[in-house]
């Protein structure tokens, strides 16, 4: 038997008597945990660490509200211009531009020939810029 320090979380220390198996695994997890904070410390650097040489990174002109503001307005504009196109433009638009899918993949699933489904789609685009 051997005696180990052992720091619990609250930062008390305690004397701790453990067989050489235990010993050897805790000084394993305290070398992975000391090697994981060196690892962490190498990769991440905190603002307040660069204190007066990162005041170029803090943008001081942006007001979060506005930015919330431009961003629901920005969001009501698309919504305007969606409500100007048919219902196929919405879907072949909102399918192909917002969900990502392909067209040819869009065209199959429609049952309409690839030709068709580019040309809906160019219609929608050509559409909704002008309402946009």
């Amino acid at each position: 038997m051997k005696k180990v320090n052992y720091e619990f979380v609250t930062g008390e220390v305690v004397d701790v008597e453990v067989s050489e198996y235990w010993e050897e695994v805790l000084k394993e997890m305290d070398r992975l945990e000391h090697n994981s904070n060196q690892t962490e410390t190498r990769r991440h650097c905190t603002l307040d660490v660069l204190g007066d040489e990162g005041e170029w990174l803090v943008d001081k002109t942006s007001n979060p509200e506005e930015i919330i503001c431009e961003a629901e307005a920005f969001a009501e504009r698309i919504d305007a211009a969606l409500s100007y196109l048919s219902e196929s433009q919405k879907e072949v638009l909102i399918s192909v531009c917002f969900k990502g899918i392909s067209v040819a993949k869009y065209a199959a699933e429609k049952g309409i020939g690839l030709s068709t489904a580019y040309f809906n789609l160019d219609r929608a685009k050509n559409n909704f810029k002008k309402f946009f």
